[in-house]
């Protein structure tokens, strides 16, 4: 890869600065589309496996007839759904919420601590957490159907319309992020191969002598290739270095924010961190194989 190993003046291109520029650039919005597109991938697996055979039970503040139920009254119907649930050996797990419980699901609508003194007096319905061992559709029916003899104006919301609409945001987000790689991938190849086409055009004298010379279509393609993969290779290396920046900014920062809680930890750091190496080297060797293609091209047109 030294100089001296090139028959060609390729180390005088001036567009080799250009072309290690936008390759870092393509290598760095190719690893943050990446990044972006695991995240997700992570964090709906997250919520789907956070989410999955558990069930929200509501007993409704307002009855369906008309008036509206107190809080003893609330608490009574949730005394009545546990000891239903407790004899059914497939649930595993019941939380009936408090007025804490109440009262901190309701502290980002309604403000801090100090500015619910009144919520006591809202008719807040009740809330009852359940987990089961498994679920379907015949259970989720039954269970209805047992709850429905206790109070008919009970609810059963097993998340999965909101979920499920997450899930298909979230993939709808991944085929966009697998879409946009493609086309950054696609567009370095474009500058790749445009560039040693019009590097050969400058140099068709010192290629065509070298054909005089006895020089094959290979032993000159592969000047071009390897001139290509040391650009594009520096240009990697560039993207590498800003990519793993911003990523461990954001994946060190993210602690401040409070979505942070909802975000999986686990395997993802080391995800990134394989997702630096292998880009940046499929991106170099693809380059470099575009070199050699259009290089080819161009040699068997000049015969």
């Amino acid at each position: 890869m030294s100089r001296a190993h090139y028959d060609l003046p390729l180390q005088q291109d001036r567009s080799a600065g250009f072309l290690i520029l936008l390759t870092g650039l393509m290598t760095f919005l190719a690893l943050a589309t990446c990044a972006a597109a695991l995240s997700l991938n992570a964090l709906a697996f997250y919520w789907s496996s956070g989410l999955e055979n558990n069930l929200s039970i509501e007993i409704p503040a307002e009855r369906s007839k008309g008036g509206l139920r107190d809080a003893e009254e609330i608490q009574l119907l949730a005394e009545r759904v546990d000891k239903a649930l407790k004899q059914d050996t497939n649930v595993r797990e019941i939380e009936i919420l408090d007025q804490k419980a109440m009262n901190d699901l309701l502290a980002p609508w309604l403000g801090p601590q100090q500015n619910l003194a009144g919520a006591e007096d809202l008719p807040l319905p009740g809330l009852i957490s359940v987990t089961l061992g498994h679920t379907d559709t015949d259970i989720l029916s039954s269970l209805q159907e047992r709850l429905k003899k206790i109070d008919a104006d009970l609810r059963v919301d097993d998340h999965q319309e909101w979920l499920s609409g997450i899930i298909r945001l979230c993939r709808s987000l991944q085929v966009a992020a697998v879409v946009s790689t493609l086309v950054i991938i696609s567009t370095t190849v474009i500058a790749v191969a445009g560039a040693m086409r019009a590097r050969m055009e400058i140099l068709r004298p010192d290629v065509e002598l070298l054909h005089l010379m006895g020089a094959g279509d290979n032993y000159i393609t592969a000047q071009f290739q390897r001139h290509a993969l040391i650009l594009s290779s520096k240009g990697a290396i560039l993207g590498i270095l800003a990519a793993a920046v911003v990523l461990c900014g954001l994946y060190f920062g993210i602690g401040t924010i409070p979505l942070a809680d909802s975000m999986p930890e686990h395997g993802m750091l080391g995800m990134l961190l394989l997702m630096l190496l292998l880009l940046p080297l499929a991106l170099c060797l693809i380059s470099a194989l575009a070199a050699r293609i259009m290089v080819l091209r161009v040699l068997r047109a000049m015969v």
